[in-house]
């Protein structure tokens, strides 16, 4: 049974993917959950469903697209749920970092590479996204002294997907 819903849940994410090829034409987020998490209706609205981690298979997160943000909350969209967006509180949802050698990766004050880099980090770990905007994602992640800082993520040092390194 476990093969089996592995399976679907892989076919999901191949299919799930967001609105465009290029990762700089991107119109979303891909990202997981690691923890459950509470989906809303609207903001401040009904919790309409608990989206849980499926502790029965190990790393089995659900990929989700998050699509716009306003204050502290996300509006995402789960194809393989629903048909319909939702909210959720800014921080349930992580990407990996793709800096697998350990490569430095940089965070912006804005969402631009010309922007000003406000921190900088070399070990690869899943970050937590408070905001998006198109397919940069503010993050806060731990930098070499294990200071927590925050920036703007590239769409290109982003991995929505939990289950493999991205390309």
């Amino acid at each position: 049974m476990k093969r089996i819903v592995s399976v679907f849940i892989l076919v999901s994410v191949i299919t799930l993917g967001c609105s465009s090829q290029s990762l700089q034409e991107k119109k979303c987020v891909e990202a997981f959950n690691t923890t459950d998490v509470d989906i809303y209706n609207e903001i401040n609205g009904v919790v309409i469903m608990k989206l849980f981690l499926p502790y029965s298979i190990e790393g089995a997160e659900h990929i989700i697209k998050i699509i716009a943000a306003k204050e502290s909350w996300l509006k995402i969209e789960i194809p393989t749920l629903f048909n319909a967006t939702a909210w959720v509180n800014a921080g349930s949802f992580s990407i990996a970092t793709r800096n697998y050698q350990n490569e430095a990766i940089s965070l912006y004050q804005k969402p631009d590479t010309e922007a000003l880099v406000v921190g900088e980090f070399k070990q690869q770990q899943l970050v937590k996204i408070y905001s998006v905007n198109k397919s940069w994602a503010l993050v806060k992640a731990k930098n070499k002294n294990g200071e927590w800082i925050e920036g703007w993520l590239e769409p290109e040092m982003q991995c929505g997907n939990p289950y493999t390194i991205c390309p």
